[in-house]
């Protein structure tokens, strides 16, 4: 797993905003966020008014393509700039073997609030070495990743859905690229907005596990609907995942409504597979979550 370490001491100083440009020019890292005028405007204001703590500054040196990036501190440089006088700084030195470890440094800073799961997995997108993978979807990534970290919890064939905010995001990143298989599956099917939800895509990463060809002819048949009569599973699936009424029982958020969505899928999925006939689902029956078969 490639790393990151302190290269030096960080560096406490004066910033001069004619000193700015220099960081602003290595601001370069994919997956960056976009600039917000109006965080750099309110960090401008807190320095005019003396209640601005010194500005943290990150940078880091890329050793396997020799470029220098700008990790931390794009809002506040802007506003010393706005500012227009020299301001206290503490600047920090970081140096990595890799893309990939860049990529991990950026993802530790404003864990807390600033950069979400998806500007961590936008970074770590851009800089995948499968490009089928960085071709797909943001919001394939993101739904595969939950899909696939609440897998690794659970064990055994069934995931375990948790409410509680993951802080460090790299997990998801890493889970994407560990299984890039299982992410591109999902995206075969993307197209069909009913099939997005992460307890339903849960459920694809599952049934392609078991068997990835009936899996293919069970998520094709549920995506597009051509061809299946009444009785089928795939028709019954399709029918509740698209009927409003039917999703109402499906009310809640968190792992509640994942794990409501994720059963759904893996009861007509194994209806299928067991070839006996059902005639409805019942949800409310049903303990804890189902093993695919």
């Amino acid at each position: 797993m490639a790393m990151f370490r302190e290269s030096r001491h960080p560096h406490s100083c004066i910033l001069d905003p004619d000193d700015v440009e220099k960081y602003l020019a290595i601001n370069a890292f994919p997956g960056q966020r976009k600039l917000k005028w109006l965080t750099v405007a309110e960090y401008c204001r807190a320095m005019k008014e003396g209640r601005q703590r010194r500005i943290p500054i990150a940078t880091v040196y890329v050793e396997e393509n020799g470029a220098y990036y700008l990790m931390n501190g794009q809002h506040n440089l802007h506003a010393l700039l706005q500012y227009g006088k020299p301001y206290p700084a503490v600047i920090y030195y970081y140096v990595t073997p890799t893309m990939e470890g860049a990529w991990r440094l950026f993802a530790t800073f404003d864990n807390h609030w600033g950069r979400t799961k998806a500007h961590v997995l936008g970074a770590a997108q851009k800089i995948m070495t499968n490009k089928d993978l960085r071709d797909l979807p943001k919001k394939v990534l993101a739904s595969c990743s939950t899909a696939l970290v609440a897998l690794d919890k659970g064990g055994n064939g069934t995931p375990k859905f948790n409410r509680q905010r993951v802080a460090d995001h790299t997990i998801h990143g890493d889970a994407i690229m560990d299984n890039p298989e299982d992410v591109l599956f999902v995206g075969k099917y993307w197209d069909a907005k009913h099939l997005r939800a992460v307890g339903t895509v849960t459920a694809i990463i599952v049934t392609r596990r078991k068997d990835e060809r009936d899996a293919s002819n069970f998520w094709a048949a549920v995506a597009d609907g051509e061809l299946l009569e009444k009785s089928n599973p795939e028709y019954k699936l399709r029918k509740a995942l698209l009927e409003k009424r039917y999703l109402s029982v499906l009310r809640g958020s968190g792992a509640t409504r994942h794990e409501s969505e994720y059963n759904i899928a893996i009861l007509w999925w194994n209806a299928r597979r067991s070839g006996i006939e059902k005639k409805y689902a019942k949800l409310g029956s049903i303990k804890g979550l189902l093993k695919a078969v």
